[in-house]
């Protein structure tokens, strides 16, 4: 049921209240298996003697790909039989699939993980079997991710071009949508932020530092992929980003790190 597929520019986090590992966003990338459709399977199974594990249910969850005549087709596999080398689809095919070629991936893309480093197991909201019915971010590359010890909860930022603010309670572990994409009052939309957000212990803030412009007219006046370096800081129990205005500040960056002393 995982691990995540290769990916970069996500942004990971500790949580300290479930001692857990916490993952969102970023691409996906790779191809876990290829393969053709054998003789004997029909709309909902997928027989392929040349499958290689032989552990039950191992491709459980996986993203499968069935590169039809004209369309592709995605599904995800519910089960798999290692003794007949058989996946169930989640979504029956429309038609016959024998002799088509398809592929298995762990993910597709980005999404929200956690891993236990004690079970040494990965959980995906994306996955199937997974239940997780409520609303979320859409995934990004880079996004701004900091996690509240005061709150038990991440908050994450934009990313790509988006300026949306979100946090994900990690003791119910769902996503609460606090500022939509486009409102008034936060930052503008930038990119390459991923861990150039950092939570202040002390005041209890989410400060926030530069990254690159997303938006045209909005970014004051550095151009759209222009590097900023403003600084914003959230208060997540009042739901309020404040533009900050130090006297020395740092030169403007992109994926640049933050941390806390």
């Amino acid at each position: 049921l995982g691990p995540p597929s290769r990916r970069d520019e996500h942004a990971v986090e500790f949580d300290s209240f479930n001692r857990l590992y916490w993952s969102f966003g970023g691409s996906g990338q790779g191809i876990s298996y290829q393969g053709i459709v054998g003789l004997g399977s029909n709309t909902t199974k997928i027989l392929d003697s040349s499958l290689p594990q032989l552990t039950l249910d191992y491709y459980k969850d996986y993203a499968v790909v069935i590169l039809g005549l004209n369309n592709a087709f995605y599904t995800y596999a519910s089960a798999y039989d290692p003794s007949t080398k058989t996946l169930t689809l989640q979504t029956a095919f429309p038609g016959d699939p024998t002799g088509l070629p398809y592929t298995l991936s762990t993910q597709r893309a980005g999404g929200t993980w956690y891993y236990n480093p004690v079970t040494r197991v990965w959980k995906g909201f994306e996955a199937p079997s997974f239940g997780y019915v409520g609303v979320k971010p859409i995934s990004r590359l880079s996004p701004a991710f900091s996690y509240s010890t005061h709150d038990h909860a991440m908050v994450m930022f934009g990313g790509m071009d988006y300026n949306d603010t979100w946090a994900l309670d990690v003791q119910s572990k769902t996503w609460i949508p606090l500022q939509a994409d486009g409102a008034a009052g936060q930052p503008s939309r930038r990119a390459q932020i991923t861990n150039s957000m950092v939570y202040d212990v002390a005041n209890d803030v989410f400060v926030l530092f530069g990254g690159q412009c997303k938006e045209a007219l909005v970014c004051g006046t550095v151009p759209r992929n222009g590097l900023l370096a403003d600084t914003w800081i959230y208060h997540l129990p009042t739901n309020q980003w404040t533009l900050m205005a130090p006297t020395i500040s740092p030169p403007a960056s992109q994926q640049h790190t933050l941390s806390y002393d």
